[in-house]
């Protein structure tokens, strides 16, 4: 079986692409999904469908972001069921001709939890002088 659409979050909408490029939504990246890439940016490519994990020997895998849901049912099928991917998590794809193919397992979207970013400082203020110190009166 193959995925025949995903549903993106882009810019507080859902932006619906199908598997032959066509997309339901306003997007400015079209039928496009961003991948994290190494740097920690985003670049975006064309979505083109879905492949079997197991062939996925000698591609470059790709994490896809803000995937909000895909279905299996083809786009004539009334009531498509459509299958969450949790918040936080990334979708994994492999890169062909500059297009993405998800990665499916058993019928179901290979999704992995993000990692955490670093935790930030709590005081980020450098200073040039040291504080005076406090007296007990």
């Amino acid at each position: 079986m193959t995925i025949l659409a995903v549903r993106h979050r882009f810019n507080y909408n859902v932006v619906q692409i199908e598997a032959d490029g066509n997309h339901i939504g306003k997007a400015l990246s079209g039928s496009s999904l961003p991948v994290l890439t190494k740097s920690g940016g985003k670049k975006f490519y064309k979505f083109r469908g879905s492949m079997d994990a197991k062939d996925r020997y000698g591609l470059q895998l790709v994490k896809v972001l803000d995937v909000a849901a895909y279905t299996l049912d083809d786009p004539n099928v009334l009531h498509r069921q459509w299958k969450d991917v949790p918040v936080g998590h990334y979708c994994a794809a492999a890169l062909i001709n500059d297009s993405l193919m998800f990665l499916t397992d058993n019928s179901e979207l290979i999704t992995r939890r993000l990692p955490a970013p670093p935790p930030s400082p709590k005081d980020n203020v450098v200073r040039l002088f040291p504080s005076p110190p406090k007296s007990n009166q």
